[in-house]
């Protein structure tokens, strides 16, 4: 937020918008590939989980998005290709992970 200016009241010095104040919203886009999911659990969004990844990262993701990778999941190691925003999944893929890669 930008253009803001102090007032004095009573209670200190809050901040106060100005009519050239401006809220810039700031959207972060990642994208791995080849990730292994270590596990799932349950988030405090409502139909919403949290994917647990091989690199430390733990992105939400939509429970209708996650349910199709459940079933590879509990059958083994899974591998996929993600994209996130702001920290949560909107693409994701299931890949093969390849024989050279350690």
């Amino acid at each position: 937020m930008t253009h803001l200016r102090a007032e004095f009241d009573v209670e200190g010095r809050p901040l106060q918008s100005t009519g050239f104040s401006k809220i810039e919203i700031v959207t972060t886009t990642e994208e791995v590939e080849g990730i292994e999911v270590v596990g799932v659990l349950e988030s405090a969004g409502e139909g919403m989980l949290e994917l647990l990844l091989a690199d430390g990262k733990s992105p939400e993701i939509a429970e209708e998005l996650w349910g199709p990778f459940e079933e590879h999941l509990e059958k083994g190691k899974l591998f996929v290709n993600v994209k996130m925003e702001n920290n949560k999944i909107v693409e994701i893929r299931a890949v093969q992970k390849k024989a050279t890669d350690e």
